[in-house]
């Protein structure tokens, strides 16, 4: 079923289900009457200054003169001779909670020429406060009646025999669906032109997802959502075959650099310098459970706080391969496509103590390399290994006789990074604190 968009969108007035006493209680309150659609308000008794083509007479059947339609309809026919009206009583409506309310007349005027408010009143022998202007449109105050407008779709919708008119009432309703499908089809293919031109420029490299998004209306996005995900997901699988291309073609490995260290020692900060020393966006790994799911396409990748848990071994040994061919990282949703050359890897563990945490059993066998995912795998992978202290951080070396790590002599450099050294002197009175907090 179609429903009257945008510009003949119906506003149903607040007081259109109320008694007359509360609806004159409610003038005397506000001072005011709010007409039909927002239109402009109105002071009590200055009714007689608004004139209007378009207006609806809105009363509860209880409190009207009019008990049925035939009386109503000859009052209109003798004495008020629009250019068009329609009738119908809304006496199936609900309210919230699912209760019928009161019976009510809605009586949609059109008139040849703009006709005072009051006057109309007065020949229906009602109050100004009944009759108001409708001022979304002639064509939306009709399609209102039977509620087949966009605003009022959710409430009850009224078959078009119910409605007594001096025109046929039913054709209009039909030539209106037609006007509104063709409208929509305009809109329609207006909007895909844009979103087209749009899902090109990503697709290109031309603008990001983000921009894309921020350039529709929300009805267009959920609409294309799907798509703009899926050519986002292809533009980041070209560039990443791309940039893998041109990394094998010039004999460029991936590098790997592995920072262990304890809690605080500023291992993140550290990888950031470094990541920035290299000069190329860098992306830095989110929630645990889905440590590449902001990924987008960054040259540089740190891989923050790394835990066992929280990727496969075999994982980490495809994405850290110096030489892969075409890599994909995995992600909850849609496995990823990495174009890197630097993957940087924050970890509380040695590679060593990383490998030993992902396959304990392996701690009892004499030669790692006996295992089919062996350390060796890992560690022939990662170009440099740095430990950081407190207070400072060096190379480190494994030595596979010993089958642990040392420090490379000469190499330490002071730690600007760690909690330690980022401390100052200043202490915080916690009562003062408290107290400026709680006065």
């Amino acid at each position: 079923m179609l429903y009257i968009p945008w510009r003949w969108a119906c506003y149903t007035p607040r007081n259109i289900h109320m008694s007359v006493s509360e609806r004159a209680s409610e003038r005397m309150n506000d001072g005011k009457c709010m007409t039909q659609g927002g239109g402009q308000q109105m002071k009590k008794g200055k009714n007689s200054a608004l004139r209007s083509r378009a207006m609806m007479y809105v009363n509860q059947v209880r409190h009207s003169p009019y008990k049925d339609v035939d009386s109503l309809q000859n009052k209109i026919d003798s004495d008020i001779h629009p250019k068009r009206y329609a009738i119908i009583n809304h006496n199936k409506d609900v309210d919230g909670n699912g209760k019928r309310t009161e019976d009510n007349w809605h009586v949609m005027f059109e008139f040849q020429n703009p006709r005072y408010l009051n006057s109309i009143a007065k020949l229906l022998g009602e109050k100004d406060q009944f009759i108001q202007i409708w001022d979304k449109g002639v064509n939306n105050g009709f399609s209102y009646l039977t509620h087949r407008t966009d605003d009022s779709k959710d409430k009850y919708q009224y078959d078009p025999s119910e409605v007594t008119a001096n025109f046929d009432y039913p054709k209009f309703l039909k030539d209106v669906s037609i006007q509104v499908t063709r409208a929509r089809k305009r809109t329609n293919a207006k909007n895909k032109g844009k979103t087209d031109q749009l899902l090109d420029a990503l697709y290109e490299g031309k603008i990001q997802k983000t921009d894309v998004e921020d350039q529709l209306k929300g009805s267009q996005y959920g609409k294309i959502r799907k798509q703009i995900d899926d050519v986002d997901d292809r533009r980041l699988r070209k560039e990443a075959e791309d940039f893998r291309e041109h990394m094998l073609k010039n004999k460029i490995p991936l590098e790997t650099i592995w920072l262990f260290g304890g809690p605080g020692t500023g291992k993140t900060t550290l990888a950031k310098e470094i990541a920035k020393k290299k000069g190329n966006p860098f992306f830095v790994s989110g929630s645990s459970r889905d440590i590449f799911q902001n990924y987008k396409g960054e040259h540089t990748i740190i891989l923050d706080d790394l835990r066992p848990k929280f990727i496969e071994y075999s994982d980490l040994l495809r994405i850290t391969d110096p030489y892969s061919p075409s890599t994909m990282a995995p992600s909850r949703y849609r496995d990823k496509y990495l174009a890197c050359d630097l993957i940087i890897i924050t970890s509380p563990f040695s590679p060593l103590q990383f490998y030993c945490e992902c396959f304990p059993i392996t701690l009892m066998k004499e030669d790692f390399e006996e295992c089919v995912d062996s350390f060796g795998q890992l560690e022939r992978r990662i170009l440099l290994t740095i430990y950081i202290t407190d207070m400072e951080f060096c190379l480190a070396e494994y030595d596979p006789i010993s089958k642990s790590y040392n420090l490379v002599p000469n190499t330490a450099k002071n730690n600007p990074y760690s909690s330690a050294a980022r401390q100052t002197n200043t202490t915080i009175d916690r009562t003062d604190l408290y107290n400026k907090m709680f006065p």
